[in-house]
């Protein structure tokens, strides 16, 4: 989403705080739980520290802040920007011509390095990172040459070896040089070359005859090729992702309420590519920017209706679908994606500053990882934020948004021989995020969620998360297994299940 008109995909629509509770199960088969010890506080002098997402990144293009002197940057950081996307659409051989090198004192003097040259001799990330902001590198996860998927077809292994994993290799490796923060990725699949919009991320995209579960392993494979020549640039690379096709959420909720449409990404295989790139070991860090909500909810909820349902969906599906979720789950994140400014079309028009600093204050409440993103449709010259400033600088600060921690009931609910399912509930005022198990010899794992709710979007919901972990190792004699929630702010509370085997 570079500095270009776009109009999302919505707009054509129109530290912490612990808590231990013991719990004593009589046998592995009986699975009725018995509380003891009561509730043991952390400590009353127990401190939370500031988890606000107050770090609100503009998602601009390259040639935008190259324009930027170090005074307009310091106005920018004054008006409470905490940093800035610099984006530069297709990658090389996919619809761009910008190439990169990871030697930026040997930068070739060839027209297609003239970017990473214009960003070396400027020194827009040191400039940037001296007012205190941060500075990723975009780019498009698409191919503005193939009508049929995002990068190059599934399948076409020369393709993704002499084009797709070199343009992203030295694209992460340049940014990484340079010293970028990360990486911030537009998956949107915009019209291709030749004007038709026929690529997509279903599984059953155009000329495609594999069948569906050969795609979505494909996909799989491909989405793991990816973050490896991703991370082999930029190891501890931190993404921050934008346009993602999730299930089950309120993006999906909006599409049947608003447009009529039943199991709305229920075809697409983006779910599977994050599934292989979060197979990939390393520091690295993803947020998915959610832009859903970047004027309104879409229907008749409030800010806080829509982010309980979308962030308790959202998380209980990365349980249920991402392979190595017992490993990655603190590493993945989910934060809004907001749109002050006006676009081209009477939906995109500026809201009243009013309803905006809600808007901001709202995202600052529910992002994660500290940061929350504004889109910058045109350039940052182009519309006037003076009467937005009081929401900017309100959703700077750091602050305490959440300080209750969540809630969990757990018992075994079937033993096999050398191993238990424990089965549970998880509560928060806000959304649960993950729910861990660990036992006395020190073997872990996840439990996968779901969601159970009453209610609709105009009402709220009332819910609830129900947990299960299944195939526990056990040991002879009584087996100590520590359950912890923890919701999306960090919290997080304990309960320890004693199994006898």
């Amino acid at each position: 989403m570079a500095n270009r008109r776009h109009v999302p995909r919505m707009a054509r629509l129109g530290a912490r705080l612990g808590v231990v509770v013991t719990l004593l199960v009589a046998g592995a088969s009986v699975g009725v739980a018995t509380p003891t010890a009561g509730i043991v506080a952390a400590g009353s002098a127990a401190r939370i520290d500031a988890n606000s997402a107050n770090r609100v990144i503009f998602w601009s293009g390259c040639q935008d802040l190259l324009a930027m002197r170090d005074a307009e940057l310091a106005r920018w950081r004054k008006a409470g920007v905490g940093g800035f996307t610099c984006g530069m659409q297709w990658l090389s051989g996919m619809g761009g011509q910008a190439a990169f090198t990871d030697d930026l004192d040997a930068i070739p003097a060839a027209k297609q390095y003239d970017l990473e040259r214009a960003l070396v001799q400027k020194r827009l990330v040191e400039r940037v990172h001296a007012h205190g902001m941060q500075l990723y590198f975009g780019l498009y996860l698409a191919n503005s040459t193939n009508p049929q998927t995002p990068l190059a077809e599934w399948f076409d292994d020369p393709a993704w070896r002499d084009t797709v994993l070199p343009a992203i290799r030295d694209a992460a490796s340049s940014a990484h040089a340079m010293g970028f923060d990360g990486l911030a990725w537009d998956l949107e699949l915009y019209p291709q070359t030749d004007g038709r919009s026929t690529a997509t991320w279903d599984w059953d995209y155009p000329g495609n005859r594999a069948d569906e579960t050969a795609v979505r392993d494909q996909v799989r494979q491909r989405g793991a090729q990816w973050m490896a020549a991703v991370t082999e640039g930029f190891p501890d690379v931190d993404v921050l992702a934008y346009h993602s096709e999730f299930p089950n959420t309120w993006d999906a909720l909006v599409q049947r309420e608003v447009n009529d449409t039943e199991r709305a990404y229920a075809e697409s295989a983006n779910l599977d590519f994050w599934d292989g790139v979060t197979s990939v070991d390393g520091d690295w860090t993803v947020t998915f920017l959610n832009a859903v909500f970047y004027k309104t909810t879409h229907l008749d909820a409030d800010w806080d209706t829509a982010y309980t349902y979308e962030l308790n969906r959202l998380f209980a599906l990365f349980s249920q679908r991402l392979s190595h979720w017992d490993r990655v789950a603190d590493q993945v994140f989910a934060s809004p994606f907001v749109w002050i400014s006006a676009g081209s079309t009477s939906f995109e028009t500026a809201r009243d500053p009013g309803y905006v600093e809600d808007q901001l204050l709202a995202a600052r409440r529910w992002g994660m990882h500290r940061m929350f993103a504004n889109y910058t449709y045109d350039t940052l010259r182009t519309f006037d934020y003076a009467p937005y400033l009081r929401g900017l600088r309100a959703a700077a600060r750091p602050g305490v948004v959440d300080d209750e921690p969540p809630t969990v009931t757990g018992e075994a609910a079937a033993a096999s021989g050398s191993s238990v399912d424990l089965a549970g509930t998880a509560a928060d005022n806000m959304a649960v995020r993950v729910v861990r198990w660990r036992t006395a010899s020190g073997d872990t794992g996840t439990a996968t969620l779901n969601w159970v709710a009453d209610g609709d979007p105009s009402s709220g919901y009332r819910w609830r998360t129900e947990w299960k972990a299944t195939g526990v190792p056990l040991r002879d004699g009584a087996n100590l297994v520590t359950v912890t929630v923890e919701d999306i702010k960090g919290l997080t509370t304990s309960r320890v299940v004693t199994v006898a085997r």
